[in-house]
């Protein structure tokens, strides 16, 4: 008897936008810009070119991998596929960790600039913020529940809107003379150590477009995941790169100096009149768009992950329109508890550090598992050497954050992750090795 197969729905037109999306560039620029500018100064613009470049590497390996192992599990299945069993029940702990910590980063900054759009005067209260953030997963599960079809054609539109905003803003910015009022509050001077260290922000500032990979089952054409991502990483990157560098043209980088938590609201008080109610309901609309995109992600790679018995088999059963329901059940649940939870941090600031912090070192890993992969699974010597590049790219960015002196909290919480992880892989590799699907 034949197994269900989820419904190819998805046109390349499709899974470029909800990869776009899921980079959400407002939402990337309202949490990463500042941190990143923080570490690296003025040289953040070329931080995020050289983690553009390792993962256009890493995009290249997605794309072979989806051209001929199409997974729903993408990073994790491509390591069980590879290396085995354990190797992939590590990956799969990897990518549930780095996607529940994603969805968190999302959350929060989606609860806090509704509430800065609707009643300022709760945007500071983590509680507050906590709460409109629980409905904002639970909305986005809802959505999701309607099809990947509507879902895609949705953020189409909202990521056309959103695209647009950010180039006139970013074309204002750069025709302007720099604020000397702003640029002038403080200067931030870093050296190479700095420009490496932010690039493992900059993995979260471009991280996203690997949703193409994830939906490679539900494609209407064998090349339109691959393409489709391998687009949305070019397209959305030069968008991020001219908005940096617009912006910081404009206010430099002292600017951000104590405000990075909410560098947009920044940029749009910079900018002047109505340019900050519009860069908030952009940064609002993006970070939306972001969150159940990367819902639609952690779900069906915990579909593929119960379709190995790699967790519980219940999460592969798909409903009668073909789509794993009850997965995006489990993931809606587990997000909004996990949120609610976050009300429990000292402040909104607080808890966002700790989301992106839990996420950067886990998405790193995944990547590189994809390269390592793709080295292993594809004959081909040109995939093998630009694979090669960006897992030594990637590689290098996630030591150079390790290392630095500040994040030694970032460091053991990193490693006690990783501990867990091992425990995972050792327990459910154990259960022998499940039928493949392949």
């Amino acid at each position: 008897m034949n197994q269900p197969t989820l419904s190819r729905a998805l046109s390349f037109f499709d899974v470029s936008m909800l990869s776009a999306a899921s980079m959400g560039p407002a939402y990337s620029l309202a949490s990463t810009m500042g941190p990143m500018v923080a570490i690296a100064g003025a040289g953040a613009p070329l931080s995020l070119v050289l983690v553009t470049l390792c993962m256009g590497c890493i995009a290249c390996s997605y794309n072979a991998l989806s051209h001929r192992f199409p997974a729903a599990g993408s990073a994790y299945s491509w390591s069980y596929r590879a290396f085995g069993r354990y190797a992939g029940a590590f990956i799969a702990w990897v990518l549930m960790v780095a996607n529940v910590f994603a969805i968190l980063a999302t959350a929060i900054p989606a609860g806090t600039y509704t509430l800065d759009l609707l009643a300022p005067s709760h945007a500071d209260s983590i509680m507050w913020v906590a709460l409109v953030s629980v409905l904002w997963v639970i909305i986005s599960g809802v959505l999701l529940a309607a099809g990947v079809r509507p879902t895609a054609g949705v953020t189409a539109y909202l990521l056309i809107a959103e695209v647009v905003v950010l180039g006139l803003s970013a074309l204002f910015a750069r025709l302007q003379h720099p604020i000397a009022t702003i640029a002038s509050q403080g200067s931030i001077h870093v050296g190479a150590v700095g420009v490496l260290g932010a690039m493992i922000l900059g993995l979260w500032m471009i991280d996203g477009w690997e949703l193409s990979a994830a939906t490679s089952e539900e494609a209407t054409h064998e090349r339109a995941a691959g393409h489709g991502g391998i687009v949305a990483l070019v397209f959305m990157s030069v968008t991020l790169f001219v908005c940096m560098s617009g912006y910081l043209h404009l206010l430099g980088p002292g600017a951000f100096s104590g405000r990075e938590a909410d560098a947009m609201t920044v940029v749009g008080t910079g900018l002047g009149g109505w340019w900050r109610i519009l860069i908030v309901v952009t940064v609002l609309i993006s970070t939306s768009a972001s969150l159940w995109t990367t819902m639609l992600y952690l779900t069906r790679s915990l579909y593929a992950m119960g379709r190995d018995g790699i967790i519980w088999p219940i999460l592969a059963v798909l409903h009668t329109d073909a789509t794993p329901r009850r997965a995006l059940l489990f993931v809606t649940i587990v997000s909004a508890l996990l949120t609610a939870l976050s009300g429990i941090s000292p402040s909104v600031s607080d808890a966002l550090t700790l989301a992106l912090s839990g996420s950067g070192v886990f998405l790193g890993l995944l990547f590189v598992s994809s390269a390592a992969a793709a080295i292993k699974l594809i004959a081909h010597r040109a995939v093998r050497l630009v694979s090669m590049i960006g897992l030594l790219g990637i590689a290098c960015a996630i030591i150079a954050e390790l290392a630095m002196p500040a994040n030694t909290a970032l460091r053991w919480s990193s490693l006690l992750g990783l501990a867990l992880g091992c425990g995972f892989a050792y327990w459910r590799g154990r259960e022998g090795n499940a039928c493949q699907h392949w």
